[in-house]
């Protein structure tokens, strides 16, 4: 048998030249404080992540808000909110690029 390959001729890695190292970067920031009647909560967070095919990632961005106040030896109130925003980007999957069962 001969050599696979001819002697100069461009050998290709597809494998290799398709995927990439995937990463994931996740901040957070909180912060507490208050008095002895009233208290707060500040929450951030933010996740960013790619994939290991081009093109697929995801982040998300998170805030969140919570506060306490004694009112009176006998009542209290509590509120929260909380916002959220994500999204992210696959590559194609499945037997088609338009949807398709793949069925003939």
């Amino acid at each position: 048998m001969g050599p696979r390959f001819a002697p100069g001729e461009t050998i290709y890695n597809n494998l290799e030249d398709f995927y990439q190292k995937g990463t994931s970067f996740q901040n957070y920031l909180n912060m507490t404080g208050g008095t002895e009647k009233a208290s707060f909560l500040l929450s951030v967070q933010h996740l960013d992540s790619k994939g290991i095919t081009p093109e697929s990632k995801y982040d998300k961005a998170s805030v969140r808000l919570a506060g306490t106040v004694q009112i009176s030896p006998k009542f209290s109130a509590n509120a929260s909110a909380n916002y959220l925003n994500s999204g992210g980007e696959r590559p194609v999957q499945g037997p088609g690029l338009f949807g398709g069962s793949g069925a003939i």
